[in-house]
């Protein structure tokens, strides 16, 4: 018996698993939730199977990013519990345990060394491109009533049910293509470069098929950041110029020759309009416009302290009853005024504070996929609840640790997983 809990604490046996954990919740951000629960219970249990345990639980507090994370989990909790609606305030922790629960796994994790590192980004890069592959020849077979549901703001179907999550998944899975193509990563020939890079261009011509608006702005962010890094890190001015003109082109290319994204832009102008005009309606956007209002309402009412992230739906409803009785209570879809409205503006400069420290801790900003990480992970805060739903927190908390554990190094006597 002790032979088989030897076996099973042993470093070989334990990295496959942790492999095939983060293999998994891959899979689980693409199409189950389930899954993905599932998958980051595993990662805690076997950071927990660590046979060095005592030596590494001093790596959650040696490495500041890990307990900047906990630290954005302890806002939600704090808040959370300062709320009247006990059942609203469990909901959002809840949705927020990874970001708990996952600084702790990676902290008990093996460091990853970079050959792991660049093997599994490329595991997710290539799950991303099955699953976009997918969702065209569906779009394609339903053309026409795709072509409507975009008429009416509505998206096309994804596999997870979140076609904003969606689509930031496919610009990290273009980032991370980005990042491997510059460290000329490959598996076993070199002619997969070839392959990776017409592949990302494959992943680039699905976002603007989609024509997700936030997906487009975060694809477009993100092709600028490459091209500045470039321009500061290489020195490379003259092509970086010649770059940006030609990204500056391309949506306008975009919008003349995709029918998807010219139906998009065209009602997101309607949309606009009739806004302006006092019109709400059913459609997303001018009932998107209408929730930054009644949020900045909210804001007005606790400046300081804010409302309470578990009341905050409450005063919206108080709110929207008073003024549009007609209208569906929604969140504000931007990350920052909700958090404003929920914390105030002490709450949002603590957030601001956490959430930043991890890119320039150790100059992590280098690391050029970590830094379009984050040129994504901001970009959507714009215009959505990144950390509001179990998917997105999934998308932040994993790839902000998995990113971190990689960059900390090795420490002294610590394994990495190289398998």
């Amino acid at each position: 018996m002790a032979s088989k809990v030897e076996l099973f604490l042993g470093q070989y046996p334990r990295v496959k698993l942790i492999y095939a954990s983060c293999v998994s919740l891959f899979i689980g951000l693409i199409c189950s939730k389930f899954l993905l629960t599932i998958s980051m219970i595993a990662l805690v249990v076997f950071g927990a199977l660590s046979p060095t345990l005592k030596q590494d639980w001093k790596r959650i507090w040696a490495n500041k990013s890990f307990v900047a994370t906990l630290g954005i989990f302890m806002l939600f909790l704090v808040s959370a519990l300062v709320s009247d609606n006990g059942a609203a305030s469990m909901t959002r922790v809840r949705i927020a345990l990874p970001m708990l629960l996952l600084p702790i796994a990676f902290a008990l994790l093996p460091v990853f060394s970079k050959k792991s590192y660049q093997q599994l980004l490329s595991i997710y890069f290539y799950l991303m491109v099955v699953a976009c592959l997918g969702v065209l020849i569906n779009y394609g077979l339903h053309y026409e009533a795709m072509q409507q549901r975009l008429i009416v703001s509505k998206a096309i179907p994804t596999p997870n049910g979140e076609h904003i999550r969606f689509s930031l998944m496919i610009n990290l899975a273009v980032f991370a293509g980005f990042w491997l193509l510059e460290q000329q990563f490959y598996w076993k020939k070199t002619m997969e470069k070839w392959l990776m890079g017409t592949l990302v261009l494959f992943l680039i011509i699905t976002l603007h098929l989609l024509s997700v608006r936030i997906g487009m702005v975060v694809l477009y962010g993100g092709l600028g950041t490459t091209v500045f890094y470039y321009m500061l890190r290489k020195k490379y001015y003259v092509i970086g110029i010649v770059l940006l003109m030609g990204i500056a082109v391309l949506p306008y290319l975009a919008y003349k020759y995709v029918p998807s994204v010219q139906t998009k832009v065209n009602l997101t102008k309607h949309n606009w309009d009739m806004y302006q005009q006092g019109h709400i309606g059913e459609y997303s956007d001018t009932r998107r416009l209408l929730s930054y209002k009644i949020a900045w309402d909210v804001v007005q009412q606790a400046p300081w302290f804010g409302v309470g992230i578990g009341d905050l739906n409450d005063e919206q409803a108080k709110h929207y009853q008073e003024k549009y009785p007609d209208q569906q209570v929604m969140y504000p879809h931007n990350f920052f005024l909700m958090l404003y409205a929920a914390t105030g503006i002490v709450g949002l400069i603590f957030f601001l504070g956490c959430f930043f420290f991890p890119l320039f801790y150790h100059q992590n900003y280098k690391n050029l996929f970590f830094l379009l990480f984050y040129t994504t992970i901001f970009l959507s805060f714009m215009t959505e609840n990144t950390l509001m739903s179990a998917i997105g927190v999934g998308i932040y908390s994993f790839f902000l640790l998995f990113s971190v554990n990689y960059l900390e190094g090795v420490p002294k006597n610590q394994k990495t997983i190289k398998e």
